[in-house]
This record gives structure tokens, sequence and C-alpha cells, in this order.
């Protein structure tokens, strides 16, 4: 219930300066947004190819299989389906770029600060967890550079922390294999945006309000 009360202000005494307010919102839209954007510069799909169809499908059914899980036991946990799909597409696909990319397309209310700040802590302090321990993981079970890169590359949040901080971390080969697996997960952004647009639009055109999300933010579409 705290958790649930935190906003972008309680994670930073300089969110409260006024002098500092344009220059937070600035780095935390339009800069973070325009890295989303640049981040796709690095995917091809001859990268995609190199890494077999069996890995790419389970690179996309792994994408599915999570955004399903979150939306389905978010209930249990007394959680509707916008923090759901938030939580669970970060989750799935690439950590706080994922968040801010779907935070863009949900309709907003007044707790939409609230739950996208307390997605990218909780995702960012995962990552940063998972950083640190599936390296020690991969090892103590024995696994080749190969395994290590995909178990790494599908597994961990974020892309730094999937390609610096665990990849590299253990060899070049892994940290190579582990990056391509990553981009091929943050390629799922894009569908996975268009899809859930399509929905949200449909709905609330059905509910009759006028306000609708961008069908594709265009920092995706970048």
């Amino acid at each position: 219930e705290r958790c649930s009360r935190i906003s972008l202000k309680d994670l930073n005494f300089l969110s409260d300066e006024t002098r500092c307010a344009d220059g937070i919102n600035f780095s935390a839209q339009t800069i973070l947004r325009f890295g989303i954007a640049i981040l796709g510069t690095k995917i091809s799909f001859q990268l995609a190819i190199e890494l077999g169809w069996p890995i790419i499908f389970l690179v996309v059914s792994g994408v599915i299989g999570t955004l399903a899980f979150g939306i389905a036991v978010s209930r249990l946990f007394g959680f509707r389906i916008r923090f759901a799909f938030l939580s669970a597409g970060s989750v799935a696909i690439c950590g706080v770029s994922a968040a801010m990319a779907i935070s863009a397309i949900l309709p907003k209310d007044h707790k939409s600060e609230q739950r996208l700040s307390v997605c990218i802590v909780c995702v960012t302090l995962l990552s940063t967890f998972a950083m640190i321990t599936y390296p020690i993981f991969t090892n103590a079970l024995g696994f080749d550079y190969s395994i290590s890169g995909v178990f790494l590359g599908t597994t961990i949040h974020d892309v730094a922390q999937v390609v610096v901080g665990a990849g590299f971390s253990i060899s070049e080969e892994t940290g190579e294999v582990a990056t391509m697996v990553k981009l091929v997960r943050v390629a799922m952004l894009a569908p996975v945006i268009f899809f859930a647009s399509l929905f949200i639009c449909s709905y609330i055109g059905k509910t009759g309000l006028t306000e609708k999300p961008p069908l594709i933010p265009s920092f995706v579409i970048m």
C-alpha cells in the first residue's frame, strides 16, 4: 500500500525545486525516449537470423508468455490491468525503456505517475540483482558461453545490465550472444505497443471517451 503512493517526487529531492522541474521532465521523457529510438538502430534482421529460429521462437514465446502470466495473476494481488500490463511489459521486453513506451499509450489517470515510478524502481532493482547473481548461477551450473548468453539475454530486463554487467563479465563471447538475444527482445517492443494500442483505442471508443492515446508513439516508430 505504501509503495502504491510513491511518486517521482518521492525519489529525488531535486524534484521539489521548481528550477529543476523542466530539466527533470525533459530527461525523464524526451532524452529517455530518444534513447529508446536509437537503441533500435542496433537491431537487424540478419542479426536475428544468426541466432537461429529456435532461439527467436524462444524469445518471442517468452515475451508473450510473460505478458500473459503477469496480466493473469495481477488480480490475485489486487492490481488492475493497467499496472499489470505496464509491469509485465517492462519485465518481458526491455525494462525501463519498455515501461516508458507502454506508459505513453496507456490512458492517463491520477495514478499514472505512481504506477510508472514504482515499475521503474522495481524493475531496475531486480535487473541489478540479476546482473550480479545470474553470472554466478551460470558458472555454478557449468553453462558454456552460448547457453549462458541465451539465458542472460532472455531473463534480465534492462539492456545495460544484460550486455555490460552480466554478459561481458563472463566472457567476450557470452556478452555478444547475450547482446543479440536481448536485442531480439527489444525488437518485440514495436509489435507489442502496436497491438496494445489497437486494443486500448477500441476500448476507449466503446466507452464514448474522446481522448485516445497515440496509436504508436513517435519514438517507437523511429
